[in-house]
């Protein structure tokens, strides 16, 4: 029973995030609610675009009851403001920490961060994922 309450909810968020920008396909987003509503937390979200995977998984952590955070990370500064916009709209923003730079920087300026989840989804190109 608790499974099927799990199901319904995956599929009401996946749906409340289909109108983001993005290119999460609806397979794909169930996918990651499962895995982020099954993370301890907290989570790296590579790739911050205007949020959307970083908002679906925020929800699954609310929804599992986890404070998180996910950590979505882009260089883009029109990125982050843009998630931050769309996070603070979905009320979720309090379980997202969105950050400016590279996960190079990132780890240097958090040494210790140790994600049970890392969804990478940043630059595709060669150079981007070196």
């Amino acid at each position: 029973m608790m499974e099927n309450a799990v199901g319904e909810r995956r599929s009401e968020v996946v749906e409340a995030v289909r109108d983001l920008p993005g290119w999460l396909l609806d397979d794909d987003a169930m996918k990651l609610y499962e895995l982020a509503y099954s993370s301890a937390g907290p989570i790296l979200d590579v790739g911050t675009y205007r949020g959307k995977s970083a908002i679906l998984m925020a929800s699954a952590l609310r929804d599992a009851g986890r404070a998180g955070p996910v950590v979505s990370l882009d260089v883009d500064p029109n990125a982050v403001r843009a998630a931050a916009a769309l996070a603070a709209d979905r009320a979720v923003s309090d379980r997202i920490a969105l950050v400016r730079g590279t996960a190079e920087q990132l780890f240097r300026a958090v040494p210790d961060l140790r994600p049970s989840l890392v969804f990478l989804d940043g630059d595709h190109s060669r150079r981007g994922v070196a």
